[in-house]
């Protein structure tokens, strides 16, 4: 009852521009009018992304062997560094000796997103009794245009809190009109309930990351019973006050893919460490879910955006 009087209380530009439901979502009765003016509604954001990422270029982050090509067979290697084998290109032969390479291999389709589609598959031995098995895996995978992946093995700070996926950073720059490159936002993504991917609808968690220090300063609510996810849900690890490893370098790099193509202004980059805490780039995102992040953060992107 509270909630809805305070709902009710908003000036009526406001009101026009944020349902109750958004109202609630975006925990808005805990801020003052001038952080809510600063909330930027999703029809709002998508106009931005479409603006500030040209058409002609966005294929290049839409299509995984796209993006294979500019930022590893363009750059020598410097920001994807895992071995790929696209399978519409290759042979059945060469499919298992890739799986039996790896302890692990990551199959995913080259044009879907959120996750979906991806599966883990532990090194093929497991199918030297029945080999007519992976050769029919093989023909669908091939059809549906997929992709086997080297399985990247994090460095242990993530695995403790969650060790079923490669838990990323997702590191959204934004480069402004005179072409300075800057970090617009930053968040871990979590996975969660034994999901394979960080990032689906359903599997992931959400974190908000100060930008300076690389620490965990907000975490995610769960929007149907306001539950928050200080602690990861499955193993009681700590999400709120976590301390990325190798912070300086995952904003160094960002700010540096930033500019490998700068007709796309507004890129999330999903960033992993490794076990030897390396950098690996796992995607670019043309739309980097920017209405979540103010809903983790409940900071508004408005004068950011310049919108």
């Amino acid at each position: 009852m509270l909630n809805r009087l305070k709902y009710e209380r908003l000036p009526r530009e406001l009101k026009k521009r944020w349902s109750y439901e958004a109202f609630l979502s975006y925990r808005m009765q805990e801020m003052n009018i001038a952080q809510i003016e600063e909330l930027v509604t999703e029809d709002e954001l998508w106009d931005r992304e479409k603006l500030l990422n040209a058409e002609a270029f966005r294929n290049i982050f839409n299509d995984k062997k796209e993006f294979f090509k500019r930022f590893h067979d363009d750059c020598e290697g410097r920001y994807v560094k895992r071995d790929i084998l696209f399978l519409e290109d290759s042979g059945v032969g060469a499919f298992r000796e890739f799986c039996s390479k790896y302890e692990k291999t990551v199959l995913k389709p080259v044009d879907k997103y959120a996750g979906l589609g991806i599966r883990i598959i532990d090194r093929v031995d497991a199918f030297e009794d029945d080999f007519a098995k992976l050769e029919n895996e093989f023909t669908d995978l091939k059809a549906s245009r997929y992709i086997a992946e080297e399985y990247v093995h994090q460095a242990k700070e993530y695995s403790d809190i969650y060790n079923k996926c490669l838990n990323t950073i997702r590191v959204t720059t934004f480069v402004k009109d005179g072409g300075e490159a800057g970090i617009l936002f930053a968040v871990n993504q979590f996975g969660q309930k034994g999901s394979v991917v960080d990032n689906h609808d359903d599997a992931a968690i959400w974190a908000s990351i100060d930008v300076d220090t690389g620490i965990v300063t907000g975490a995610e609510v769960e929007a149907l019973d306001g539950r928050v996810y200080d602690f990861h849900p499955d193993t009681g690890a700590r999400i709120l006050g976590f301390e990325n490893p190798c912070w300086a370098q995952i904003r160094d790099l960002a700010i540096e893919l930033a500019g490998v193509v700068p007709e796309c202004r507004l890129i999330g980059w999903d960033i992993a460490v490794r076990d030897d805490y390396s950098l690996e780039v796992i995607e670019g995102n043309v739309t980097p879910e920017l209405n979540l992040y103010q809903s983790v953060s409940g900071n508004g992107l408005r004068t950011a955006l310049g919108i």
